[in-house]
């Protein structure tokens, strides 16, 4: 049974809890990417980190989930963030998260830092990062000047050019968390900063994660983390540095194209498209999917929502998708409510389709207006599901920890709760989850 968030994590250290805790969300970042940040390891050596691999549970592995598995602890379907979109079924329709909290039914760490005297600030390049916060934010302009001059008498969401960060937005996220940390945290007792850094997402997917421009990047990100760790008293504060998703570099793309209802088959030349191959959309999958709109690519994976849900239909729509999918689907990577692996997922939140297909490594599942992709995430090989975790615990809180061998993105939230000695009435926080919720 699992335990929950609010009321059994709460900290049993003897000790004096954490006052301070500073928390980095590389988007898009593989356990073997941090391996790389040498310089970053030699420069936390003598603080002993706790480094581990963490396991993404969800499916579709896209940014919102990850960040809300972060924030809540709790797994898609118990936190309401099934993804970055999903289909509604009435009214027939596309939904797109776009930071909109209303869907967000579980409390985040945020929403509970806050309640206990905390000071809660969160930077990022995107906005639908806002679950990192939950019902306890506020958000400004999008501007550099109107954010440099929040009020941090309250949690808030700090982000640039929400929808479209550039690669170099790193460099503004580090900017304003020194400026946090210098200008406003300096003289406040008790705080959690949370920076997420979306540009290696942006780069990743734009060049690849195996490419010198991700390279680059990635060290740029290294020297920025390591001038924030300066700006703090690394003997007092909790340190905490994870991802919301891994990666794969693409060999060949698998697109949709609805207005003719064929499947394009490109393979990836030196960084161009080719198209080789395509193949009709059989007529059981147009007539069943509403209209074609029930097919949502995902990268890693592909959702589909039928019209149909008996087990008749969802079995004809898995026979027809391995034979127009053959030698790009493993026949065992189709899940649907039957499957033991997804069937907890399928049961407790239909928004996340009547079957999940996960294309084999090297292969993306792309949406039409998807271009110049050369990374992919959201499928349940390593590449993407392994990330790295790294704590900084000079109290020796979480000797628990040490000897595991890997932890899970949902038990990320119970820690900072643990080692913060969170407390809260959670009849008053139901409130905070609800409080703007629409009618």
């Amino acid at each position: 049974m699992e335990r929950d968030l609010v009321s059994s994590y709460s900290s049993t250290f003897d000790g004096e809890n954490y006052n301070k805790a500073l928390v980095i969300i590389m988007d898009q970042f593989p356990f073997d990417k941090l391996l790389r940040m040498r310089r970053l390891l030699n420069e936390i050596k003598p603080y002993k980190p706790i480094i581990k691999k963490c396991e993404v549970e969800h499916i579709p592995t896209l940014t919102e989930p990850g960040h809300a598995a972060i924030a809540t602890g709790r797994r898609m379907w118990e936190n309401g963030i099934v993804g970055d979109c999903w289909f509604r079924r009435k009214p027939p329709g596309l939904v797109k998260f776009n930071g909109n909290i209303s869907y967000l039914t579980s409390p985040t760490i945020s929403d509970i830092a806050c309640i206990n005297g905390f000071k809660t600030i969160c930077i990022s390049g995107k906005r639908n990062v806002t679950s990192l916060l939950g019902n306890s934010m506020f958000l400004p302009e999008d501007t550099k000047e109107k954010a440099l001059g929040f009020d941090p008498s309250s949690a808030l969401v700090l982000s640039k050019n929400s929808l479209n960060p550039t690669p170099d937005s790193g460099e503004w996220i580090a900017l304003v968390a020194e400026i946090c940390l210098e200008k406003y945290f300096n003289s406040i007792e008790r705080w959690c900063l949370i920076v997420s850094f979306s540009n290696l997402d942006i780069v990743g997917h734009k060049y690849g994660i195996d490419s010198e421009r991700y390279e680059r990047e990635l060290l740029n990100v290294e020297d920025l983390i390591i001038n924030l760790l300066l700006k703090v008293n690394l003997t007092d504060t909790l340190v905490i540095i994870v991802s919301d998703h891994g990666a794969t570099q693409l060999k060949s793309i698998v697109r949709i194209n609805k207005s003719r209802k064929y499947f394009e088959f490109y393979e990836l030349y030196n960084g161009v498209e080719k198209l080789f191959d395509e193949r009709k959309i059989p007529d059981f999958i147009v007539r069943n999917t509403y209209y074609l709109d029930g097919l949502i690519p995902d990268g890693g994976s592909f959702r589909v929502y039928l019209e149909k849900q008996e087990p008749e239909d969802i079995n004809k729509a898995k026979n027809e998708f391995l034979s127009v999918f053959e030698g790009y689907i493993d026949p065992l990577g189709i899940y649907d409510f039957q499957s033991p692996i997804y069937g907890h997922i399928q049961t407790r939140d239909k928004r996340n389709g009547d079957l999940i297909m996960i294309v084999k490594k090297g292969i993306g599942f792309l949406r039409e207006e998807w271009r110049n992709i050369f990374t992919v995430h959201g499928s349940n090989h390593e590449e993407d599901k392994i990330v790295p975790l790294l704590i900084l615990d000079p109290k020796d809180m979480l000797t628990e920890y040490v000897n595991k061998p890997m932890l899970k993105q949902v038990e990320i939230a119970p820690i900072i709760s643990q080692c913060l000695g969170l407390k809260v009435n959670s009849k008053y926080l139901s409130k905070v989850i609800y409080a703007n919720k629409p009618s």
